[in-house]
């Protein structure tokens, strides 16, 4: 495992996509299409920070991508049992798992591998503290490319129809309309301590936007979403059928959730109250 990573990720190594998604292969299929899908989404950020009027270029979206790419490596050197059995831990367990944004190799990176890590290991950050992984930056303080992963990673970890705490959504919304909701809701100030904010309101928004455009415009991320909406409902009929609970859930051919999930799209991004003068790049 060490002197494969040090081939990509090593002073003299190729930062090879192809290379690091095959050990994420050979380790865990769900980490791996994980990574994927969060990597899928830069380019949906960089079109929703631009419209907020701030330039987002293509360079920047690469270097998101490959932020996206490595964010998880951490999980290669994480024990199989915890990878597996990700929604059951002991509290023991949680803080080891944790212990996956620690990016610390026994061998020498370049200093652009090490510019992304330093990234990287921050997406578990929270936007108003109490994030983990030592947090130390909060609100602007943390890097905008950061603080677009924290959304971009959660937003898979929600919609994924793999993932058991799928069971929080509500009888006929599904993953992907209770991810849209928790974007917004996550992101606004609570009556509480500000601490416990989670996400950039801008940065929630401009995730939305740039799905939003992707769902009307390009068919192949819409079938993407499509698909994987449906397998959540897939899920959901399993489960409530195993606790012997009622089933009622909403018609799930293509045109209705397409039209579901633009409501809820258009709905929330409604509410939002964005300020691109605040965006620290």
């Amino acid at each position: 495992m060490e002197s494969k990573l040090e081939s990509i990720l090593g002073i003299t190594g190729s930062l090879d996509e192809e290379a690091l998604l095959q050990l994420f292969t050979d380790k865990d299929e769900t980490t791996l299409g994980h990574v994927k899908s969060v990597m899928s989404l830069a380019e949906e950020m960089g079109y929703g920070i631009n419209q907020l009027g701030i330039e987002f270029t293509d360079e920047d979206i690469e270097k998101l991508r490959q932020v996206a790419l490595i964010h998880d490596v951490g999980k290669l050197y994480t024990p199989d049992q915890l990878i597996k059995n990700a929604d059951n831990f002991t509290l023991k367990e949680y803080v080891q798992m944790q212990r996956h944004v620690e990016l610390n190799f026994s061998f020498a990176i370049s200093e652009r591998v090490e510019e992304l890590i330093l990234l990287a290991e921050k997406h578990h950050y929270r936007y108003g503290g109490l994030g983990y992984a030592n947090q130390s930056l909060i609100e602007e303080e943390i890097p905008l490319i950061v603080r677009m992963m924290m959304n971009m990673d959660a937003f898979d970890a929600i919609t994924d129809p793999k993932r058991a705490y799928q069971q929080q959504a509500k009888n006929d919304v599904s993953s992907l309309e209770f991810a849209i909701d928790i974007m917004y809701d996550n992101s606004q100030k609570p009556n509480g301590p500000s601490n416990t904010i989670q996400f950039d309101e801008k940065c929630s928004y401009a995730l939305l936007v740039g799905f939003k455009n992707s769902f009307e415009n390009n068919e192949e991320f819409r079938n993407f979403w499509l698909e994987r909406d449906k397998q959540y409902f897939e899920v959901r009929r399993s489960y409530l059928e195993s606790q012997g609970m009622e089933v009622n859930l909403p018609p799930i051919d293509p045109v209705s959730r397409y039209e579901a999930i633009m409501n809820k799209l258009n709905s929330t991004l409604d509410k939002f109250n964005v300020d691109s003068n605040n965006i620290n790049i």
